[in-house]
């Protein structure tokens, strides 16, 4: 009897052991939405006829991105993180700059202009407790103009001059790789983070009869995050 008793008891208490286990170590997910606003240095690294231009003021410029974003995370077992994220930024800003050759004097307002851009990034990370640092891989895409105004302007290395208003808006695809980190806010749904990212475009080129415009942007991107889950 007393045998069967312990038999009984060592049963239960392995039982009760296991089920402790996989509370501790069961998988949670949930999708989340939230804002973030940052800093953000960009160099449309410009090129006027495959010149580079030496003038910085003209290349780079600041930007303060804000934007919304919607996603699914999945805390597995052994405290890894996973997420898959959709980004909207809908914040833009520009640099103008204005050229001067030739004799007589010919002008040109140049002008870049950064517009909407969504990202689709994945994450992976390892969860300390309310605290995850993490690195990601995303796609991005983003609306970037350019518009020329000339008057009489002498194309640099050739004879010709061109007058008149041109403009060309392309949605241009990139790489955005990054690392951040995330914490809960207590036992609240809520979850603030801060997160970095690198973000490379391709091309986009604008044809002005001889005259070629290049950018092929770079972006060092700053966010303070705020989210919900759901």
């Amino acid at each position: 009897m007393l045998k069967t008793n312990l038999s009984l008891i060592a049963g239960l208490s392995a039982v009760a052991l296991l089920s402790t286990a996989n509370v501790a170590t069961a998988a949670t997910a949930g999708t989340y939405a939230g804002v973030s606003v940052g800093y953000a240095r960009n160099d449309t690294k410009l090129k006027l006829n495959n010149l580079r231009l030496s003038n910085k003021k003209a290349t780079k410029f600041n930007s303060v991105p804000a934007g919304v974003h919607f996603g699914w995370e999945r805390n597995c077992p052994h405290q890894l993180f996973t997420a898959a994220e959709l980004g909207l930024d809908f914040t833009g800003r520009s640099r103008k700059t204005t050229l001067v050759n030739g004799n007589p004097a010919g002008t040109a307002v140049y002008k870049v202009e950064k517009g909407f851009s969504m990202d689709l990034a994945l994450k992976a990370g390892y969860s300390f407790g309310t605290i995850v640092p993490y690195v990601r891989l995303g796609l991005t895409g983003t609306n970037w103009t350019q518009k020329v105004s000339a008057t009489n302007y002498l194309i640099p290395n050739t004879t010709s001059r061109v007058t008149g208003n041109f403009k060309k808006r392309k949605f241009i695809a990139g790489f955005a790789p990054g690392a951040g980190i995330q914490a809960k806010l207590g036992t609240s749904r809520w979850t603030t983070g801060v997160e970095y990212k690198f973000i490379a475009h391709g091309k986009h080129t604008v044809h002005v009869n001889a005259y070629t415009g290049k950018i092929k942007s770079r972006t060092h991107d700053v966010r303070a995050r705020l989210s919900y889950g759901f």
